[in-house]
């Protein structure tokens, strides 16, 4: 998608809170399970809160971003299909094993956007 100064500069500063986001989000969240139940959902609580949080850093950031682009360029990006192994007809058990499989590892948070 070909961008013009102020659209660039709008998107950097998308690419700068993700990236804040992202940072945020392997700071804060805990990276081994506790043995406990009650420790668990500690933990669970701390990693949701820490994925509002970094929504909120992102959401400004992508509305302003989005709201700097023409309509065409809109369309242009509704049409992009998502990335990612999560597309497709994956049962929820699928899902779960892929997610105990990366526990430990770092967040990635995928923009709507291809960079």
């Amino acid at each position: 998608m070909s961008l013009d100064d102020a659209q660039r500069a709008k998107f950097n500063g998308l690419k700068t809170a993700s990236q804040r986001a992202i940072q945020y989000l392997n700071e804060s969240c805990p990276k081994n399970d506790p043995a406990t139940p009650t420790g668990r959902l500690e933990t669970m609580e701390r990693r949701l809160s820490a994925m509002l949080e970094a929504v909120r850093t992102v959401q400004p950031a992508l509305d302003d971003f989005y709201a700097a682009l023409t309509d065409e360029q809109k369309a242009r990006l509704a049409a992009i299909e998502p990335s990612g192994d999560t597309a497709g007809s994956s049962t929820y058990r699928d899902r779960r094993d892929r997610s105990h499989q990366r526990r430990g590892r770092h967040f990635r948070l995928r923009l709507p956007l291809p960079l």
